[in-house]
């Protein structure tokens, strides 16, 4: 509608919800259509991701489970990263689970990422997907020698085929 303001207090997000924001712009022509699809997504799903709790779909259980899962499924590798180099595993997830990935993976792998929460209706597909990229990047992980390099080896995941890397690393797949 002519003069309507979106969002509709007019204030701009933060930049962590704008990168949040930002890939559902792209499945809308306006921005009313956007902000609505937005809104839903994010009080059922996102906005969890930024609580300091216990409960389900929040940030705390979801970096345990990344965790336990690369020490289930990679242990050499979880054994490396926090027992040699001392750096929690939830150091590394927690900014791709807190994001949901916005603004570190292409959109249309965020997108992917998200069809898949809102199909499950359960945000426990962030936590192995950041254990998925993990263990992917594991030969590079295994050759850091400091917590610097370890995160400098996960910071970039342009490239990356989120899905694919969840399948193979649930299903052992090479």
């Amino acid at each position: 509608a002519p003069g309507a303001r979106f969002p509709p207090s007019g204030q701009l997000p933060t930049r962590g919800l704008a990168y949040a924001l930002a890939p559902v712009c792209y499945l809308y022509e306006g921005p009313g259509e956007a902000y609505c699809t937005f809104r839903a997504l994010w009080a059922r799903h996102l906005a969890g991701l930024r609580a300091l709790s216990f409960d389900g779909g929040t940030l705390l259980p979801l970096c345990t489970l990344a965790g336990r899962l690369l020490r289930e499924r990679a242990p050499e590798l979880h054994g490396h990263v926090e027992g040699s180099l001392g750096l929690p595993m939830a150091s590394l997830v927690a900014p791709w689970i807190v994001s949901a990935f916005a603004g570190h993976l292409a959109v249309r792998e965020v997108l992917q990422l998200w069809d898949r929460i809102v199909a499950l209706g359960d945000e426990t597909v962030l936590a192995v997907a950041a254990a998925a990229v993990v263990a992917h990047r594991a030969p590079a992980l295994m050759e850091c020698t400091s917590a610097e390099q370890t995160r400098c080896a996960c910071e970039r995941l342009d490239g990356l085929n989120v899905v694919a890397l969840m399948q193979a690393f649930l299903w052992d797949i090479d």
